[in-house]
């Protein structure tokens, strides 16, 4: 007698098993660390938008939030996220924004799992997604690219799938284009992957199946049609080159610098484990699925910020080649042996599993709520923002860059904030870079000047601090995170 028939889906009820495993283990671990989730200035400011959004009924096309840009054009492409973002702050305050990233997070382990399982055992499979995870953890943050990881792996997935079995692409993941460019940016590495999977296909099949590669083709010159269903059309996608091309703020900003050991000690392990891993196993890779291999550890090292292609990707990418040469690790011979005792055990008291499995993140939730989360002070300067109110400190602020977020949420127009993509570029940049310098002097009472400075916010150890006092400015405000200078009477 077979499983089959004494447990009607026995595979599918393990599977599903494996899958809330992963949800719950990512969860719980993400939402339950609510000073890293929220640890990001930008967070703020993307509630804000997203609020704005809500209130309009439309995505604004031209800045609003800072004085020193005030009317300029400002495209707020990620603004389905800052929604999305703003639904929970407005639902269950902050507690509502990290259960949506730790949320994310789960999906995303889930997908990561099932793309892994089409290849590998189901207990690698999960193992591996947790693991991944952990080594993607640093990015973790309640921002836009958060919920984009989600739609990478979904996408990466399905394409190198039907890809592997030399079957045409999934025309209907197309519509997701429409949605993820009012996401994120990460869109323009959709139509990247999808190249490497119509190069993975055409690779073995452009002599003996032209039709096949010629579906592929069609799809790749059917993305940037539905790139196009957003509110500002082509713009979204000048903007996206731009960073890519010529934007000088990213060389200056933590996130955009080069992969450097130290880190976060999970990205280090797997960044060594990897090629140990290929040195033990040497397993035949095909030519274009290594070239993917490689790209993913280019943009890793590049930026801090594509850790993701390297710890996400690449093992979607790879799991089938490597697998394929190390039958012990085979999905394929996992679904043809007969199961074991542990997974008929799982399938009959699979209610109860998955219950008790389903039990981990409504306890996190509740667990998360009773420790009241708001983002680290370091970043939401509110006693120094609330004293400038109470002392009812007007005009232009002259802020530090990290402490631009909370003061749009608190609705005061900034001088500079996390929004570097677009805005504060070319001489406003190098200006404010100058400022910052002990011998800048010069360049920072250019600024006072030409801004009409009326206040400061910025970090105690900040040098500015030092010019301002040497003007005569009187400090009106300190704590351990922020000082506030106004000028001489």
């Amino acid at each position: 007698m077979t499983l089959g028939s004494q447990v009607p889906g026995a595979r599918s009820k393990v599977l599903a098993l494996f899958a809330l495993l992963c949800f719950s283990v990512v969860f719980a671990a993400v939402i339950s660390d609510h000073s890293h989730v929220l640890a990001d200035p930008d967070t703020l400011w993307h509630v804000t938008l997203g609020k704005g959004v809500v209130q309009d009924g439309w995505p604004h096309g031209v800045e609003t939030a800072s004085y020193t840009f005030q009317g300029q054009p400002f495209l707020e492409v990620e603004w389905l996220s800052d929604v999305i973002y703003y639904a929970g702050y407005a639902a269950a305050g902050w507690l509502g924004v990290i259960t949506i990233a730790a949320a994310m997070a789960g999906f995303l382990a889930v997908i990561l799992f099932l793309a892994l399982a089409d290849h590998v055992k189901p207990l690698y499979a999960a193992t591996a997604s947790i693991l991944l995870c952990f080594a993607t953890y640093p990015e973790f943050i309640a921002r836009p690219h958060l919920i984009s990881y989600v739609m990478l792996v979904f996408w990466t997935w399905r394409l190198f799938r039907r890809a592997g079995r030399d079957e045409a692409p999934e025309f209907l993941l197309l519509p997701l284009l429409s949605l993820w460019i009012n996401l994120h940016p990460s869109y323009a590495l959709a139509g990247v992957i999808a190249s490497f999977a119509f190069l993975d296909v055409a690779w073995r099949n452009f002599r003996t199946k032209p039709g096949l590669v010629g579906r592929w083709g069609l799809f790749l010159l059917l993305c940037p049609l539905f790139l196009l269903l957003n509110p500002y059309g082509t713009r979204p996608l000048w903007v996206t080159l731009g960073v890519a091309t010529h934007n000088a703020t990213m060389k200056d900003i933590e996130e955009w610098q080069p992969f450097t050991l130290g880190n976060w000690p999970f990205t280090d392990i797997y960044f060594f484990a990897v090629p140990v891993l290929l040195l033990v196993i040497r397993p035949i890779l095909p030519a274009v699925r290594a070239g993917f291999g490689l790209f993913s550890l280019y943009l890793f090292m590049k930026h801090l910020r594509f850790a993701f292609a390297y710890t996400l990707l690449a093992p979607v990418v790879l799991a089938q080649a490597i697998v394929a040469q190390v039958p012990a690790l085979s999905a394929k011979a996992w679904r043809a042996a007969e199961p074991d005792d542990v997974e008929r055990a799982a399938a009959r008291g699979f209610a109860w599993f998955a219950g008790l499995l389903l039990v981990v993140p409504v306890a996190a939730i509740a667990i998360a709520n009773a420790r009241a989360p708001r983002p680290p002070p370091e970043f939401y300067v509110q006693d120094a923002i609330d004293f400038a109110k109470t002392h009812q400190l007007t005009g232009h602020v002259l802020n530090d860059y990290g402490f631009g977020g909370a003061l749009i949420f608190n609705g005061v127009p900034t001088f500079v904030d996390g929004r570097s993509d677009q805005l504060f570029l070319g001489q406003f940049w190098a200006d404010l870079k100058a400022s910052i310098r002990p011998d800048g002097k010069a360049a920072f009472d250019k600024i006072l000047a030409s801004q009409n400075i009326r206040w400061t916010l910025l970090k105690p150890d900040d040098l500015r601090n030092l010019f301002l006092a040497s003007e005569g400015w009187q400090k009106a405000y300190e704590d351990k995170y922020a000082t506030i200078y106004t000028p001489p009477q």
